[in-house]
């Protein structure tokens, strides 16, 4: 597994242990300091992989654990909960040195890019992905070019200014580092469409879970919310379902979540 993919994965199972801690004190002991330390161990291990991808969740997750399961009841707790978090990441970069080279080289990479010194870095080259898929999909919004018939980039005047070898190949043999862009690209409307509608309908049927009145059916939607908000935030910067096993790993747990949330078994606690 690649790097962006195992944070990915990885930040999401720490937090969906964090989720299933029990609140109301039925687990164990043992068994909530377990789900503690496999959360704890997510989190190393996201970080040690160096995926700005995976880290860029995390602050997000937190703030839905703090807000959510931690009963922020008004806009001033769900304020002081955000800031807490703002303060720990600001804490984070400055105590980790993985953290800290990461997100300064992230910035200096779009100041290169920014005023032409290079393009060929790790943002320049998905900067410039992002564009190029932009710039095809105005092209052929409706159809999109399809899997194969993408014309050559030298062709395109738009994409000439900053075509290089690298990015050239990154675009060959490593697709538009972007989910929602390179289905753009690639199905025209149609896959932007479709892409919108693998996140928004589960993000609004999670939302709408978390407010129900019976406890499975809360942990269920916040369970769901976390592997949606995971994979969305990952989107950004990488194609999430271009490869089966994500894909499908997405459909299993929003299938099993789902079921959660939305079963009407009789006589549930609250």
């Amino acid at each position: 597994m690649d790097p962006l993919t195992l944070a990915t994965h990885i930040t999401i199972a720490g937090f969906i242990s964090l989720f299933l801690v029990d609140a109301s004190g039925k687990d164990p002991v043992w068994l909530k300091v377990l789900k503690y330390l496999a959360f704890v161990a997510a989190i190393a291990v996201s970080i040690s992989t160096g995926s700005r991808s995976g880290w860029v969740m995390i602050p997000l997750l937190v703030s839905l654990w703090l807000i959510g399961l931690k009963g922020a009841k008004s806009s001033t707790q769900a304020f002081l909960a955000v800031t807490a978090v703002s303060l720990a990441c600001f804490a984070v970069y400055w105590g980790s040195d993985v953290v800290h080279e990461r997100i300064s080289r992230g910035l200096q990479d779009i100041l290169d890019y920014a005023g032409g010194v290079n393009r060929d870095t790790s943002l320049g080259i998905r900067i410039s992905l992002w564009r190029a898929n932009w710039i095809l999909f105005l092209q052929s919004p409706l159809y999109g070019w399809g899997f194969r018939g993408v014309p050559e980039l030298s062709s395109v005047p738009a994409i000439a200014p900053f075509l290089t070898p690298l990015f050239e190949s990154f675009f060959v043999h490593s697709g538009g580092h972007n989910e929602v862009l390179q289905s753009m690209m690639r199905m025209g409307v149609l896959g932007l469409t479709s892409r919108l509608l693998l996140f928004v309908v589960p993000l609004l049927a999670f939302a709408r879970a978390v407010r129900s009145s019976l406890a499975r059916r809360r942990t269920a939607g916040y369970l769901g919310l976390t592997v949606v908000i995971g994979y969305l935030t990952a989107s950004a910067s990488m194609e999430v379902f271009n490869l089966i096993y994500a894909a499908s790993f997405y459909g299993l747990l929003l299938a099993t979540f789902g079921a959660m949330a939305f079963s009407d078994t009789p006589h549930e606690s609250k």
